[in-house]
C-alpha cells in the first residue's frame, strides 16, 4: 500500500509539472491583487500593464521557471528599470545571486539610487543563478524556497514578451526576447501584494539567436562534412 501511494504521488507531481509547463504558469506563481494597493488608487501592476499596452493577465500569464535564469540569459543582456512604486525605493537594491557551499553570494546590478530609466549590462556568472531584491539586509529571491524557513512565498512575478508581436514598454522594446520582472518588497503575508515595488525589463541581445540564414549555413556545412567523410570511407 505504501509503495502504491508513493507511486501515485510521484505520478501526480509529474502531471502537475507537465500542466504547469503546458500552461506557462509556475507551480509557485505569485498571487497578485488587482486592487487595494497601499500606494494609492490605480497603482497595482495590472493598471501599469494596461497603461503600457502589455496585454497580459498579471496572474494567469506568469512565466514558469523564473526561479533560475542560466538557461535564458547571457552576459551582455540588458536590464532596464521601468518602475519603482514603493516607500522603500531609495533603499531597494537588485542583483544576481548564486548558491554554493559557502552560502549565497550577491552581485548588485542596481543600487537604491537607481530609478526609472536606469539600465545596465548583465555580467552572467557560470552556473545556475537567480535574481534578488534587497532592503536593509533583507533579501527576497527569485527562488521562493529561499524566502523562508519552510519554503517562503514567491516575491517575484515574471512575464515573457509576446511571440510574433512587438511593442514598447517605457520606451523599451517588448517582444519574445524580453522579460518583465515584478517584485513585492515586503514579506508576502504582510504586504499589499501589488508587485509594483520594482519592475524591470530584461532583454536578450539579438546576436545570441542565430538568424535563419546562419542556421541554414550551419546545417549545410554539417551536411557537407558528413558527405566528405562518407566519400573518404569509401
Amino acid at each position: 500500500m505504501g509503495c502504491y501511494n508513493r507511486t501515485k504521488m510521484k505520478n501526480f507531481k509529474l502531471l502537475s509539472l507537465a500542466l504547469a509547463l503546458a500552461t506557462g504558469t509556475s507551480l509557485s506563481a505569485a498571487t497578485i491583487l488587482t486592487s487595494g494597493s497601499w500606494d494609492g488608487a490605480n497603482k497595482n501592476l495590472n493598471h501599469y500593464f494596461a497603461a503600457w499596452g502589455v496585454g497580459l493577465d498579471v496572474n494567469a500569464d506568469q512565466m514558469a521557471g523564473d526561479e533560475y535564469w542560466h538557461s535564458i540569459l547571457s552576459s551582455g543582456d540588458n536590464a532596464v528599470m521601468l518602475l519603482e512604486v514603493a516607500g522603500h525605493a531609495p533603499l531597494n537594491t537588485f542583483g544576481i545571486f548564486q548558491t554554493g557551499q559557502s552560502g549565497i553570494t550577491h552581485t548588485q546590478i542596481f543600487n537604491g539610487a537607481a530609478g526609472s530609466g536606469a539600465s545596465a549590462l548583465l555580467t552572467v556568472p557560470t552556473g545556475a543563478f537567480g535574481f534578488y531584491l534587497e532592503y536593509k539586509g533583507k533579501y527576497f529571491y527569485s527562488d521562493p524556497n529561499l524566502n523562508g524557513p519552510i519554503g517562503g512565498y514567491d516575491q517575484l512575478a515574471s512575464y515573457q514578451g509576446p511571440f510574433g508581436g512587438v511593442t514598447t514598454v517605457g520606451g523599451v522594446l517588448w517582444d519574445q526576447s524580453s522579460y518583465l520582472l515584478a517584485w513585492e518588497d515586503l514579506p508576502y503575508a504582510s504586504s499589499d501584494k501589488d508587485y509594483n515595488d520594482m519592475v524591470l525589463m530584461i532583454r536578450v541581445q539579438e546576436h545570441q539567436v542565430p538568424d535563419s540564414g546562419a542556421t541554414a549555413l550551419m546545417i549545410l556545412g554539417g551536411l557537407a562534412t558528413l558527405i566528405g567523410l562518407r566519400r573518404k570511407l569509401r
